[in-house]
């Protein structure tokens, strides 16, 4: 008796080469996940970089229709006010954009830590659903970095956008144009040089900390803000000390006892005794009567002094604070990274 057999059954293919999900592959998903705020981030970026050009361009024309009058802004008769007024008013308005986007570029920082620390990284611990990520072969050390990377990008390519066209909008004869800012000036100079990316790398860094220690998105979101707004307080207050100044002296019989650069940052100045000594008041208990003639025989004065940063100081500042900017946050992520590792293995 012959037995049929039912035919064999297709045997069940198993994959063989599933491997850990890439830095690469889990960072496609994090980009899609927050388009929506990239597409804003350059949305704000182009609106900014066009007002930019239409003011810088708008500007540049006044000025040189000015120039064509034979006005002088020193001696405005009847005639010239009108030509006068437009001028100023245009190089006015030009340099508080400027100055607003320095303030952009200073608070970008606090915004793209706080993302980070928010909606990247602390809501999804909090939720839990970084588990769906975990579970699809993405190990949590690759998925924290791609987080920390899709960002990183974004952030870098707004600041270095914004930077250059910070630079480009500067004008080139300064000393000829009203209003323009001082390289020093906290806006100018933190829309400038590598200072602007460090600090962006910082507020996500911060951020990113911040979401993994706290594991709550308002709380990691406002602990980043005002870590950001402290740090960014600091450096405005204590960049002077980064770089040690010079040191300029005249006579008092000096017509321009000022006779350095006027782009010069002053960070000190006072009096300068016989004896060397460098005072700041000279009337210093001498009586509030006292004129400043007699306080200066008084006190032996012999002529001024000005502790100073020169233009030429403005590279080894901006290098001196991004590479502390920079330590900081590769310490964050660091320290992150770490966290994380001893919380899920």
């Amino acid at each position: 008796m012959t037995v049929l057999t039912p035919a064999d059954a297709p045997a069940t293919v198993r994959r063989t080469d599933a491997r850990p999900g890439t830095v690469l592959d889990a960072a496609r998903v994090v980009a899609r996940q927050h388009r929506t705020m990239g597409w804003l981030l350059g949305a704000l970026t182009v609106l900014a970089v066009g007002a930019l050009i239409v003011v810088r361009l708008r500007a540049d024309g006044i000025a040189a229709d000015f120039a064509t009058t034979g006005c002088s802004v020193d001696n405005t008769t009847r005639a010239c006010g009108g030509a006068v007024r437009s001028y100023f008013d245009s190089e006015w308005f030009a340099s508080r954009l400027q100055t607003y986007l320095g303030l952009l570029l200073m608070a970008l920082p606090a915004v793209f830590g706080a993302f980070m620390a928010g909606p990247a990284v602390g809501r999804e611990l909090e939720s839990g659903t970084y588990k769906l990520a975990w579970s699809q072969a993405v190990s949590p050390a690759r998925w924290l970095a791609a987080k920390l990377a899709v960002p990183a990008a974004a952030a870098v390519t707004a600041t270095l956008v914004l930077t250059a066209a910070s630079a480009w909008y500067r004008p080139e004869n300064q000393a000829d144009r009203p209003y323009v800012l001082a390289w020093y000036g906290p806006t100018l100079y933190g829309s400038l040089g590598t200072v602007p990316f460090a600090l962006a790398l910082f507020g996500l860094a911060v951020g990113t900390l911040a979401g993994v220690l706290l594991r709550r998105t308002v709380a990691a979101m406002a602990a980043t803000v005002v870590t950001v707004g402290a740090v960014v307080a600091g450096q405005v207050r204590f960049r002077s000390h980064l770089w040690p100044t010079e040191v300029y002296e005249s006579a008092l019989n000096t017509s321009n006892p000022a006779g350095f650069p006027t782009e010069s940052w002053i960070t000190w100045s006072g009096y300068v005794t016989a004896d060397g000594t460098r005072i700041t008041d000279p009337c210093g208990g001498l009586g509030e009567k006292t004129d400043i003639e007699t306080c200066m025989d008084l006190s032996d004065v012999t002529g001024f002094f000005y502790l100073h940063h020169p233009e030429s100081h403005f590279w080894p500042l901006q290098l001196v604070e991004s590479g502390i900017l920079l330590a900081a946050a590769l310490v964050a992520v660091a320290v992150a990274f770490r966290l994380l590792r001893r919380l899920h293995g």
